[in-house]
């Protein structure tokens, strides 16, 4: 009996001793605990005895943990049905270990001995301690013994280390990270706000917002009230079971009845859950990689469904243009040409500036897109033959090709129009003159009176060979205006039918005088032989007057021609010309006063008819009054004309004045675009806003400089000695300015884009720029093979020495790189995409194939419900109508990633 009492007394000071361990050991792990939480050192012992002494939370904490060991020992077959005694003799202890380790461990002894159970606990303590476990104050007699506290202690060591502690999100510690995970995976659910594992789990929302998160199908969240505790909570847990394969580890009632339940039950069962959604989330990461591909991809498309848009637009338009101005149809007439010229300038001043626009826009929408490619290290793009930028240019080319041989024509039709003017204004002279001459004579030639004695026969006979020489000298005057008609009809004269019956009737009419000439000839011969008397007198006069009479009309026709000058310098020669014209008068001044002396003559002998001639003097000194009043007439249109040339010298002035100053500006200003702006990226994009804002200020002055050059065509202006800015420069420097002020733009957007998106400072870009332009040593904008391997070494890259003549794959790898095309040079963007991709970890296509593999659940293709499951709608939608088919069913996500790249 003694010694029964004795062994009662150890037995009661072991447990005592123990449980005083446990409880110094608890204290201290929590005290640990509290003090990284921020709970105050006075208030950590009471919260420590607290735990200790809570018996729900030792409740929980039982049911929690025996459900956990069970549903890992239920994997062999093993359950537990008190967390007390069915650890006491170490087997199952062993086999749990086992299990949730992976690892084989010692066989556990056969012996049913105290000596026995505890060599096989320790067995397993030297296993935790192998794995770097520390069970502190827990030793193996207190588990043999039963002691629930050891035994709680130790489960939860086991929990935290094998089901816990591999947690990790963002580098945070594992209760951090696995409250982390929550917070995340419940952001946005209603009435979800978990701050820790205690009371931010009670109402059950917490654990239904998780369930609904990953398995939405199983759990209708919208229709749980917040307040209604137990039955969210018997929800989650039996759809947790049910559906997903979560042991029940709490139970409601314990939740709802205890004030804070206990922490590490809800974090070992909250564990669990984060375990059985881990593939789920390897899957949203490889969808969130995936998305990003994609959207990229979209963005990508609408940029080049837009480029493709305005190429297709642009080069319509091109193409319409190019034919409209190829058309040569200018209405045949001077208003007609004006017209075509007003036209053109509108085509000029409104219709082409904003097309011009649409091209340099396509250029930067283009550059925009091989840039984000290169920067995604995708492939460039590569339009249609017929729709790249070169053929873009090609056809801008064409196109001002077109302009230019349009507005030549215009020109020299303008000219020619303006020629056949002048020269249908001398024919219908010339015709007219002849045609007044003619009118009549028929009947003259057909009279049947020869004279009734030999001095009229006589006088007949003079009077005809003077017609005959009036007629054989208007012969050439004939013959002009057939040559002027001729010429008209040639040139498709708008009147050239008109002047074609012109011609044919002065011929006609000609040719019949002749024919009637002959035969009042042989009529008048033919009664000479009776009759031989002429006054001989009479017949000089008559010669003489129609001699002055051909002069006059001679003289008027050359006073009446019309003339069409076109510079200061052709009217003064007009007006010298003119000059020595009125100097020459007199010689038929001189004829005259013959006629004059032979008429006073006439008078002295009597007579005072003629029958030689229709003429009288009074009709000759008529003839010398209107040749005198038609020089004066012809002074005063030399002298209007020289006004009109004086008028337009003053708009070559006016030209030169605001061309010259604006031609200077544009030159200076393309000049200093060229050279480029200095500073970082953001003050070279102010340096070039700046420029850009100016140019659009001195817009008014190119209008004004087009008004003016406006009225110099329209006034037929040709050249101008006072301006080396034609409009045709002003337009070619203006586009000019324009065109490389949006080219600077666009590559310092580029630049920028560029740095923004692959992570480079400022300091690296202006490195790399700094290199490039060294040896780019003609400002081209490209550096050939040789050029480049310098500006590579130039910046510490290491490339392998060759031998001249030998092969350098390294090199020609490289090159392979920044000139895909093998255009043979590098351009700048190329450059810092190729030292970027040197210097940063992107995403590869293998990364891309391995995220989808993910979704695909390890298989090699992927199928339609798959992707919608993963990936949002539209993403979703995206790849199944993109990827092509598999052999064995979905679709083949490797050849759609490999199509990307």
């Amino acid at each position: 009996m003694l010694v029964f009492v004795i062994r009662c007394c150890l037995r009661l000071q072991a447990r005592m001793m123990s449980s005083l361990a446990f409880l110094f050991c608890t204290l201290k792990s929590t005290s640990i605990r509290n003090m990284s939480e921020g709970v105050p050192a006075d208030q950590q012992e009471p919260q420590v005895a607290k735990l200790l002494l809570d018996d729900a939370w030792e409740r929980q904490q039982r049911k929690t943990f025996t459900a956990w060991c069970n549903a890992n020992l239920g994997k062999a077959g093993i359950k537990i049905e008190d967390i007390t005694v069915d650890f006491n003799d170490g087997v199952k202890l062993l086999k749990l270990l086992e299990i949730i380790s992976g690892d084989k461990l010692p066989k556990p002894e056969t012996g049913k001995m105290r000596l026995h159970k505890i060599q096989n606990i320790n067995k397993g303590f030297d296993f935790l301690k192998s794995k770097n476990v520390k069970l502190v104050g827990i030793g193996a007699e207190e588990i043999c013994d039963g002691n629930l506290k050891m035994t709680l202690g130790m489960i939860w060591t086991i929990i935290l280390r094998f089901q816990i502690q591999d947690i990790s999100v963002e580098e945070m510690s594992a209760k951090e990270g696995l409250l982390l995970w929550c917070q995340r995976k419940t952001k946005g659910y209603r009435g979800v706000n978990i701050q820790n594992f205690h009371v931010s789990f009670k109402d059950g929302l917490a654990f239904a917002a998780l369930i609904h998160r990953h398995r939405p199908e199983t759990i209708d969240y919208d229709s749980l009230k917040i307040g209604d505790a137990a039955v969210n909570l018997n929800l989650a847990f039996d759809v947790a079971e049910r559906d997903i394969g979560i042991p029940k580890m709490l139970d409601p009632e314990d939740m709802i009845n205890t004030p804070k339940p206990d922490e590490r039950s809800v974090m070992t069962y909250v564990a669990a859950y984060y375990h059985a959604f881990a593939s789920s989330q390897k899957n949203e990461i490889a969808a969130r990689r995936i998305g990003k591909l994609l959207d990229f991809e979209q963005e990508i498309g609408a940029l080049i469904d837009e480029y493709d848009r305005l190429v297709t637009s642009l080069l319509a338009w091109i193409q319409q243009s190019i034919s409209r101005l190829s058309e040569r149809d200018f209405g045949n007439s001077i208003q007609g040409v004006q017209n075509k010229l007003s036209e053109f300038r509108d085509y000029r001043v409104s219709e082409r500036p904003p097309k011009s626009a649409e091209k340099s826009k396509l250029e930067s929408s283009f550059s925009t897109i091989q840039t984000k490619l290169r920067l995604k290290n995708r492939p460039s793009y590569q339009p249609a033959a017929d729709k790249t930028i070169h053929a873009v240019l090609d056809a801008w080319k064409n196109l001002e090709a077109a302009e230019k041989e349009h507005e030549s024509a215009l020109r020299h039709e303008l000219i020619r129009q303006e020629k056949l003017e002048a020269l249908a204004a001398k024919f219908a002279q010339k015709a007219a003159i002849f045609e007044s001459w003619a009118d009549g004579k028929d009947q003259y030639l057909s009279s049947a009176d020869v004279g009734d004695s030999l001095a009229s026969v006589a006088a007949l006979l003079k009077q005809h060979s003077a017609f005959e020489a009036d007629l054989a000298a208007r012969a050439a005057r004939v013959e002009g205006i057939q040559t002027a008609g001729q010429e008209l009809i040639s040139e498709n004269y708008s009147g050239a039918q008109a002047v074609s019956d012109r011609v044919n009737a002065s011929g006609d009419s000609y040719a019949s005088l002749q024919r009637l000439s002959a035969d009042r000839r042989a009529r008048l011969e033919e009664s000479e032989r009776r009759q031989k008397a002429l006054d001989e007198l009479r017949f000089d006069f008559a010669r003489k007057a129609a001699a002055f009479a051909n002069w006059h009309e001679s003289a008027k026709e050359d006073l009446l021609d019309s003339f069409k000058v076109y510079s200061i310098d052709e009217i003064n020669d007009l007006q010298s010309r003119h000059e020595q014209y009125k100097l020459n008068l007199a010689n038929p001044e001189a004829e005259l006063e013959q006629l004059r002396g032979l008429a006073s003559q006439l008078a002295a002998e009597g007579v005072s008819d003629n029958p030689y001639t229709t003429l009288t003097v009074a009709d000759v000194e008529q003839f010398w009054s209107e040749i005198q009043a038609l020089a004066v007439q012809r002074d005063a249109d030399i002298a209007t004309e020289t006004g009109r040339q004086n008028d337009n010298e003053q708009l070559r002035l006016e030209y030169a004045a605001n061309a010259n100053s604006f031609g200077e500006w544009l030159q200076t200003t393309n000049a200093t675009l060229a050279q480029g702006a200095t500073g970082t990226s953001e003050e070279q994009l102010q340096f070039l806003q700046a420029q850009q804002a100016t140019l659009q200020g001195e817009e008014a002055r190119l209008q004004q400089i087009e008004e003016i050059n406006q009225r110099i065509e329209q006034a037929v202006i040709l050249e101008n000695k006072h301006s080396n800015f034609p409009i045709e420069s002003i337009r070619e420097n203006w586009e000019s300015v324009h065109t490389l002020l949006q080219r600077s733009l666009n590559t310092l957007n580029n630049q920028i884009l560029t740095r923004d998106m692959s992570g480079l400072t400022e300091e690296q870009i202006q490195e790399y720029r700094q290199s490039y332009s060294h040896f780019d040593k003609d400002n081209s904008g490209r550096l050939d093979r040789l050029e480049f391997r310098a500006c590579l070494l130039s910046t510490g890259y290491s490339l392998p020495e060759v031998k001249a003549g030998e092969a350098d794959p390294t090199y020609d790898a490289i090159l392979a790189k920044v000139d895909p095309d093998g255009q043979g040079y590098v351009e700048f963007d190329r450059f810092v995409d190729f030292m970027r991709n040197e210097n940063a970890d992107t995403d590869s296509a293998d990364q891309i194939i391995e995220s989808f593999r993910v979704i695909a659940g390890g298989k090699d293709y992927v199928t339609a419900d798959e992707l919608r499951r993963d990936l949002p709608p539209v993403q979703a939608e995206y790849v199944i109508s993109r990827a092509p088919a598999h052999p064995s069913g979905g679709l083949d996500y490797v050849a759609y990633v490999r199509s990307v790249y």
